[in-house]
């Protein structure tokens, strides 16, 4: 038996090489040559034979529980590390209680602690005390389901709301007991085809605003307090900056600058006034 500090300090130190190593993947080898070679040869960085469906796998996605567990998504299911062995979490043809799809595209810790995994094929509920997992309904009232959504981000609100960004449904809200309504239904400006938006995106800013990216589609941001939906053309200069390119990150920093990774036109901030990288 492995003591659980044990377990915490062996997954600290994996998370932080991950994402120590993560960072040098941008450097150029000019950049290399100017660092210190003596720090580099001192990193302790070791690959982990985790099985085969891992090592073959692609990484998508990386979140630590509580317990110092690792989650990782992959296009070959989900996997949890405690730093020494995995153990594999896949669909299982007829089990209702698998994922019922093995493309994990993110994985998300809510404030109650409850982990969410969404794949191609919906939401996923984890259940701890049996060890598997329930996909959550989303059920309109035209009776479309979207059980078999792709799920590619999910956010959560002040209030507990969860914001889940899907593939080509549009954004669904859960609420504390997860019933799912539309963003549609929600706000008071819905606009346009808002429930077949292909959604990149969701991010909740420090205003408790919801940044949403879409394809094609531009970017919006809804005010939860008010219920308004606001499109990329009431964004000034930021509109001309972002047309015709899609946004595919979005981060907010300590100094209150809102960050948009675009795909084609470099990085730049809400405000138009940080520092712009290209």
């Amino acid at each position: 038996m492995i003591a659980s500090s044990d377990i915490r300090l062996k997954i600290r130190q994996i998370y932080f090489l991950t994402l120590s190593f993560s960072m040098w993947l941008p450097l150029t080898d000019a950049h290399v040559s100017e660092l210190d070679s003596e720090y580099i040869k001192s990193l302790p960085i070791e690959q982990f034979e985790i099985g085969k469906e891992f090592n073959s796998a692609q990484i998508l996605c990386l979140e630590q529980d509580d317990f110092g567990f690792i989650w990782i998504g992959t296009d070959q299911g989900l996997f949890r590390f405690d730093g020494y062995r995995s153990i594999h979490y896949a669909r299982r043809k007829g089990d209702s209680l698998s994922l019922q799809d093995d493309f994990v595209h993110t994985i998300f810790f809510d404030s109650k602690n409850r982990l969410l995994v969404g794949t191609n094929k919906g939401l996923h509920l984890y259940k701890s005390e049996s060890d598997d997992f329930v996909r959550l309904p989303m059920l309109e009232s035209e009776g479309q389901d979207f059980r078999a959504a792709s799920i590619r981000r999910v956010e959560e609100a002040e209030n507990g709301q969860l914001y889940v960004a899907t593939f080509g449904g549009g954004v669904w809200i859960l609420d504390n007991t997860l019933s799912a309504s539309k963003l549609s239904e929600i706000t008071r400006n819905p606009v346009e085809d808002m429930d077949t938006w292909r959604v990149l995106r969701v991010v909740r800013d420090q205003e408790n605003r919801i940044w949403i990216s879409t394809v094609s589609k531009g970017l919006f941001r809804f005010d939860p307090n008010s219920g308004i939906l606001e499109t990329v053309d009431t964004f000034g200069r930021l509109k001309e900056v972002l047309a015709g390119y899609e946004v595919r990150a979005i981060k907010q920093t300590h100094d209150g600058c809102i960050w948009f990774g675009t795909h084609g036109n470099g990085m730049v901030d809400s405000t138009l006034k940080c520092k712009r990288a290209m």
